[in-house]
């Protein structure tokens, strides 16, 4: 058994090594830099991008060897070699490799650009016909209409305004190609349609605007990073488990895979249905490509057979992808260019006005920013090149972006210099015909090569003769790009939310972690450092989510009052996104929902209900008391945080719930709905959710991915739900029976309430709140359980926490023990109970040092918010989705508003005192602020009080010798003591 087993290893090895081996073994006499196992040279590219190649072809010559994860590539790098592959030896090289994410996608595949061998040759026939002069001539009006439509958007930008450009040259080759490739006005680059204008629209503008969104998905997930779906990336890895993973996962919702492959889908069939709307035609009578693709179909049987629907659509809409993103880049990277130069401006606009232009501009456009660095090609035969060997399937891809940058054939080629490709210059005649190819070589060249410059030149031609562009000062320099199937401007994926805030300070971000290491390190406390060198609004990466930190009082006052209305949500942290449990309370609702909801809650804690809970407050008070003295008894020190947690659970338990958990030992538990364990076990369930409400590697992967990669966190959450032994798995088992458990509370209280047994708790209130208002879809039960819960999640360890901090921070200070003792013991004897009214007028000292103590330690010491629309704060315009987080931490330790603000001095909130008069009425604000302010302060001061004031009539509190020093403290969701 044991050689069995030993055999079966060694097979496996064996198998492995041979798999991810064997395509590096056909090809390992091309030079190339050493390989890491898996993931090939995939680090490199990541950090040097394109101009990795170039790098590679300097030091291992004109040919070489990259891997792109397990698959070898040969690149070649040089004019000749080039003109080797792509004629001399076409026959050889016919085919295009087809990187992983082409292969999830047959609407990709079917067009041109990827079919294969007699099918492709056949298929390129009949289609170059379209493509006559003649054919071209004709579309140029509607080129020219749509150029000339799309203007009148930028004749409406003041002249001071910024436009980014990039996002309207899209639209407009979005357009014009949506004309010539479908015969449909997309309408995307000129102001909205009119009534009769809509009217008179082929097609309903929503089934329009449905269709580009599709595209603009389709297009977009066309990449090999971490924002493409799992299975690309595995297609990268381990190429034979792409196949089998996609067909896994576009079964599963909220997976990528699932996304990509729905969007294809009806991408497709949207495209069939255009097809057969239009072949159904007799008279098409259209100029645009379908309409004449189906007439050459018509006429010819062998064109029938070859183009049936599936690939006539998978060619049409070829077209839009392939012409739209290039000519648009090719645009704007001409107006980018130009308008750094003013000398070759100058000679443009002469030209132009003169009926122009050449070529030369728009060659050295395509040379300085290549849209297509690389071409993709393999072998269908073994053959040789550049004196190597190369066996059938091994992909050659060339490299015109490396050649374009040779200094051999274009000298100082990091300078912008149209003049290199005049006819007459010596450069031009010196150089290799083959060392610039934007359009590809050879019959697999770019069909629509012709097209593309017409459009270019159209487009430049009407631009300048209206406009002068001029460089924003917003803009990034230099300037950074995206590479995926074709380069683009930089919108990458992990850039994008810090491009949107760029104009905020803050310090340099690591990729991917951002400040997170920082975080880690000096905990809140780092906050405070950035606000010094950065000032009063900075930004924070949390991850790849970038944070606009307020550290201002009155910046505070603007984001939680006066602007309210553009940022009236919160943003959601990892840990609860994409849990109904989380999602569905008080706290992290949204918009109308949360409006209407806090409106029903709001009375519920209004003064007279919050009088009627205090003596159930008051008996667990006295167990805590008598807590504490049994552990005197036990041992000399008493571990008092966790004790006061434990009270603070017992309060929220019978005040929310009306459980008694009976971890103050102070009542017997009653039995809930029969069963004898149920409050145990309620409370077991809940402190286990509320410890994965963590921010770091201890929480689950999708919680960590969620900081990274947020795109990725509730597909990937999803998955790992499924799978046996993930944390993802355990936290859905226990918020499952967590909901179990109150959903038979609820449904349990409901009963009491039919047979008119009354109760004071926030549950027994909340349901006849919903009775009364009959609003059953407001408080339907997911809100009612979310809301229960959130009592416990959110009124427990705060209170507990600020507790604790008095004591502690009271023990240190025998001056604030004796006027505390003395304001205490002068209100009565020990058996006299205060009101509510008593504890907002009685103790006055009492409120500053709860005040104090909640300055020295917040709670919680960020606040967050999202705004709902694009909002000025500070001077800064924040675009709709912006993460503002106050810095309520800060604020508590700002010098200018807390004189000496490490020193625990209750005085400072005196309201007698110059400090408090003079202090910002917002720069203390324990409990947030604002409509979104913690609605149960007034319940937790109460509860602080009560506990206080009870304590300080027994006891006298020391500091254990054991204690560490400083204290140390744990930072969640909330701040705690990290030992008890």
């Amino acid at each position: 058994m044991v050689l069995v087993y030993l055999f079966a290893s060694v097979s496996l090895v064996v198998g492995f090594l041979i798999y991810f081996y064997a395509p590096y073994w056909k090809v390992r006499k091309v030079p190339g830099p050493p390989v890491t196992p898996l993931v090939g040279h995939l680090p490199l590219l990541s950090k040097y991008e394109l101009d990795l190649f170039g790098i590679l072809a300097k030091n291992y010559g004109p040919i070489f060897r990259f891997h792109m994860g397990r698959q070898p590539l040969i690149f070649v790098a040089d004019p000749e070699l080039i003109r080797e592959v792509g004629i001399k030896k076409f026959k050889s090289i016919p085919n295009r490799s087809m990187p992983s994410p082409i292969t999830n996608s047959p609407i990709h595949q079917k067009g041109l650009f990827f079919t294969r061998d007699s099918r492709w040759s056949s298929m390129r026939n009949i289609i170059v016909a379209i493509y006559q002069p003649s054919h071209l001539a004709s579309l140029i009006p509607t080129m020219q209409s749509h150029i000339e439509r799309s203007t009148k958007t930028l004749s409406t930008i003041k002249e001071d305004e910024d436009i980014t450009f990039s996002d309207f040259s899209i639209k407009l080759s979005t357009d014009i190609i949506g004309e010539a490739a479908f015969g449909i006005d997309f309408g995307l680059a000129k102001q909205e349609k009119g009534e009769a204008e809509a009217a008179e629209a082929e097609e309903p503008e929503e089934e329009v605007a449905d269709f580009v969104q599709k595209h603009v998905y389709a297009t977009t997930s066309l990449k090999m990073d971490l924002s493409g779906s799992f299975s690309i990336m595995l297609g990268l890895l381990i190429p034979f488990l792409q196949e089998p993973f996609r067909h896994i996962l576009k079964r599963i919702p909220w997976t990528a895979d699932f996304k990509i492959d729905q969007t294809n889908s009806r991408l497709s069939k949207r495209m069939d249905e255009i097809v057969t709307k239009r072949a159904q035609k007799i008279d098409r009578g259209r100029k645009d490509f379908l309409s004449v693709v189906l007439n050459a179909r018509d006429k010819d049987e062998a064109a029938r057979e070859l183009l049936t629907p599936d690939f006539v659509s998978a060619l049409t809409y070829e077209h839009l992808l392939a012409g739209s993103t290039t000519s648009s880049f090719t645009i704007a990277s001409l107006l980018y260019l130009v308008s750094k130069h003013p000398e070759v401006e100058a000679k443009l606009i002469e030209e132009i006005d003169q009926f122009g232009p050449r070529d030369r501009v728009i060659k050295e456009v395509m040379r300085f920013f290549f849209v297509s660095p690389l071409i993709a090609r393999q072998t269908s035969e073994q053959v040789e090149l550049g004196g190597y060997v190369l066996p059938k399937g091994t992909w050659v891809w060339l490299a015109p972006g490396v050649m374009a940058r040779d200094p051999k054939n274009f000298p100082e080629p990091n300078a912008f210099r149209p003049e290199r490709f005049d006819p007459n210059c010596n450069e031009e005649k010196q150089r290799h015909p083959y060392a610039f190819i934007p359009f590809g070589i050879g019959p697999r060249a770019c069909i629509g090569q012709k097209f593309a410059i017409l459009e270019i030149k159209l487009a430049a031609i009407h631009l300048y003769r209206r406009y002068i562009f001029r460089h924003s000062p917003l803009m990034e320099s230099p300037l950074q790009f995206q590479y995926g199937i074709v380069a683009n401007f930089k919108h990458v994926y992990f850039y994008l939310p810090y491009w949107r805030v760029r104009a905020v300070p803050g310090p340099p971000a690591t990729f991917l972690v951002g400040h997170l290491p920082a975080l880690a390190k000096y905990g809140p406390d780092i906050l405070r450092v950035f606000a010094k060198e950065y000032g009063p609004i900075f930004r924070f990466h949390m991850g790849r989510q970038p944070l606009v930190i307020v550290a201002d009082a009155e910046l505070c006052k603007e984001v939680g009052i006066k602007k309210f209305k553009d940022i009236k949500n919160r943003s959601s942290p990892p840990p609860t996104v994409g849990s109904p449990l989380h999602q569905d309370a008080l706290f992290l609702t949204r918009d109308s929902t949360w409006s209407s909801m806090r409106n029903t809650i709001t009375p519920l804690y209004q003064p007279a209900r919050l009088s009627a809970l205090i003596p159930t407050v008051q008996s667990y008070v006295r167990a805590l008391g008598g807590s504490i003295s049994a552990a005197q008894r036990q041992q000399p020190f008493v571990p008092f945080s966790d004790l006061a947690l434990r009270m603070a659970i017992d309060v929220i338990g019978a005040t929310a719930f009306g459980v008694d958990f009976a971890l103050s030992a102070a009542q017997p538990q009653p039995e809930a709905g029969g069963d004898p364990h149920f409050a145990a076990d309620l409370l077991s369930e809940c402190e286990e959710s509320m410890a994965y409400l963590r921010m770091d590697l201890s929480s689950s992967l999708s919680t960590v991915l969620g900081l990274v990669a947020p795109a990725l966190q509730i597909p990937l959450k999803h998955f790992l739900e499924r799978l046996p032994g993930t944390t993802d798995r355990a936290i859905r088992a226990v918020e499952a029976r967590l909901c179990r458990r109150i959903d038979a509370l609820v449904a349990r209280r409901s009963g009491e309430r039919e047979r008119g047994e009354g109760s004071v708790d926030f549950l027994a209130a909340l349901l006849r709140a919903r009775g009364s208002e009959g609003d059953e879809e407001l408080l339907a039960p997911n809100y009612i359980r979310a809301l229960t819960y959130e009592h416990l999640l959110a009124g427990t360890r705060t209170t507990a926490f600020t507790i604790s901090s008095v004591v502690y921070l009271v023990a240190k200070r025998p001056d604030v023990e004796t006027k505390l003792l003395h304001e205490i013991d002068a209100f009565g004897p020990r058996d006299r109970d205060p009101t509510a009214d008593d504890l907002h007028t009685k103790f006055p000292y009492l409120d500053q040092v709860i005040k104090e103590a909640m300055r020295f330690y917040t709670v919680s010491p960020l606040v967050a918010r999202e705004t709902s629309q694009q909002v000025e704060i500070g001077g800064y315009v924040l675009p709709k989705g912006t993460y503002v987080w106050l810095a309520l931490g800060v604020l508590a330790k700002d010098p200018n508003q807390f004189p000496e603000p490490d020193v625990f001095r209750p005085e400072r909130f005196d309201p007698t005192c110059e400090e408090e008069k003079r202090r910002h009425p917002y720069a203390h604000i324990p409990f947030g602020i604002g409509p979104r302010a913690c609605i149960g302060q007034k319940f937790a001061l109460h509860e602080i009080k009560l506990t206080i004031i009870h304590l300080y009539r027994h006891f006298v509190f020391r500091h254990s010798p054991h204690m560490e020093s400083p204290i140390e403290l744990e930072y969640g969701l909330v701040l705690e003591f990290k030992h008890g």
